[in-house]
């Protein structure tokens, strides 16, 4: 029979037990795997109803839908964002001047709907790495700014490249993370988790010095290879991550275990070359079969809407995408809408059977697209 100091240490012990079990560390990805299989596809093609020239934007990398209006942030203009009307996509205001302050920014590398039913956004900024939100409101006939929440992000362990809201409590982000694939963050910016285990890379330097044992690069240059657009589904139940420089998107549930991963059998991982820069090792992206795959990424309730490349640098206008595929939460591939322009930004709006999309070749405008009846 156990002594009562016996019988403590055995109770402690498997408490210890199963709170380890059941600690976030322990999360392990048991997924489906769902083969892309191109042809077998319905493909449609998409003209577009309206292309919208303005030449105020130089550089438009991201977009997204508020209640009323359509928002666009602009890498290379100062102020950052422009807010558009969504119907006829006529310019009326602009906002986020260059600095550091509350509504300023460094720069602006993405922009989400925080409620579709107000004109509420958010916007991430990847030098100060702070998720910024704001409130576009209506007074007669002008539009005032009121700044929202400001959360400086604990980039101590890797800076978050691309970030959104999960939820009323949680951020996630894609990065250059020291560890682990997805970070999620609390509404302060400390680091709550990290989640999903580094991917490998096919490289054409296969003695290159920094390789180890089990054949892995710096975690910087993984990272850097798997940079990726990261979109939470409305309900905060599941997001889903597409990779810039392989055929792959990957479907994770809220606690942050990966259930789906999408992918084909030829550029399911990045191939990468490494060049030696000022004695810093970093990713090549120059050579002519760089690849691209999946440039950016829209999610509905039901569907995930990647845009798509598939090309390489060879090829012309790699870093665009020209085919918008739509999928299940399941990671079925439902259909393919075929552009005549290569877009490097999209926005859907469900209800209204549009894309939205940032055109830079041939031509730089803002396009809508109608699905009506494709969806």
């Amino acid at each position: 029979m156990l002594s009562k100091f016996k019988k403590k240490y055995f109770i402690v012990v498997l408490i210890l037990f199963f709170a380890h079990c059941n600690s976030d560390e322990e999360i392990k990805d048991s997924f489906t795997v769902s083969n892309l299989e191109y042809g077998s596809v319905e493909r449609i093609e998409a003209n577009s109803l309206i292309r919208k020239i303005d030449e105020r934007f130089i550089t438009p990398v991201d977009i997204s839908l508020s209640k009323d209006f359509l928002i666009i942030i602009d890498a290379s203009m100062n102020p950052a964002v422009h807010v558009l009307n969504r119907d006829d996509l006529n310019y009326q205001h602009s906002f986020g001047r260059e600095g550091r302050g509350p509504g300023e920014f460094l720069s602006t590398w993405s922009i989400t709907s925080i409620d579709l039913n107000k004109n509420n956004i958010g916007v991430y900024d990847n030098i100060l790495s702070r998720f910024s939100s704001f409130d576009i409101e209506i007074e007669f006939d002008s539009i005032n700014i009121v700044n929202g929440q400001l959360i400086n992000l604990d980039s101590s362990e890797g800076r978050p490249v691309n970030v959104t809201l999960l939820n009323n409590n949680t951020l996630v982000g894609t990065g250059f993370f020291q560890e682990k694939r997805v970070r999620y963050f609390n509404l302060d910016g400390s680091i709550k988790k990290s989640v999903g285990d580094l991917p490998l890379v096919e490289s054409k330097n296969s003695n290159f010095s920094f390789f180890t044992g089990n054949r892995r690069f710096p975690d910087n240059i993984l990272q850097h290879a798997y940079q990726s657009k990261i979109e939470s589904r409305p309900d905060g139940h599941f997001f889903a991550i597409a990779t810039r420089h392989a055929n792959l998107i990957e479907i994770y549930n809220h606690p942050g275990e990966k259930v789906v991963e999408i992918r084909d059998i030829i550029n399911t991982v990045p191939k990468i070359d490494i060049i030696n820069v000022q004695g810093n090792s970093v990713l090549n992206q120059g050579v002519e079969d760089f690849h691209f795959g999946y440039i950016d990424l829209k999610v509905s309730d039901s569907k995930i809407y990647g845009l798509f490349s598939g090309r390489k640098n060879a090829d012309g206008n790699a870093y665009l995408g020209n085919e918008i595929h739509i999928f299940n939460w399941e990671g079925e591939l439902l259909k393919i809408l075929e552009l005549n322009e290569y877009l490097i930004a999209i926005e859907v709006d469900e209800v209204a059977s549009m894309i939205y999309g940032i055109e830079h070749y041939p031509g730089l405008s803002v396009n809508i697209y109608d699905f009506t009846g494709i969806n």
